[in-house]
């Protein structure tokens, strides 16, 4: 990603790419290197939440996938980067949620932090419970 694509991400419209350069800096003295300094990307692999729970949703596997998803991506977080992943990733595990056809996946998401308040969700599950 460029630094202009990365404030973009961070800051929205008012994204300078001097601030971004100056927090990757900072961020790559905490990490020991460990970020191109050209591209603003992880060299090396990594894990994450979100990268775990795409896998599966990707494989079909809509239940493990749901039992892993811990809740909304950053909560707190208002950086636009953050907020358009935190949003595709719910939609996409809500679709996965209604487009299967798997009571058990329901009801984990029915218990996770997304789905307690989930009203429509809930009344789906009241109804393949009945």
């Amino acid at each position: 990603m460029t630094s202009e694509e990365l404030a973009a991400d961070l800051y929205g419209d008012r994204g300078q790419p001097g601030a971004a350069r100056v927090e990757v800096s900072r961020l790559r003295k905490r990490l020991g290197g460990g970020i191109d300094a050209d591209a603003y990307r992880l060299p090396i692999d990594t894990e994450s939440d979100l990268a775990r729970v795409r896998t599966l949703l990707d494989r079909g596997e809509i239940r493990v996938a749901v039992e892993q998803y811990e809740g909304p991506l950053l909560p707190h977080s208002e950086a636009p980067g953050i907020v358009r992943e935190r949003d595709e990733l719910e939609t996409w595990v809500r679709q996965g949620i209604m487009s299967a056809d798997d009571r058990d996946a329901l009801w984990a998401w029915v218990e996770c932090p997304s789905g307690r308040d989930d009203l429509p969700r809930l009344e789906a599950s009241a109804h393949h419970a009945a």
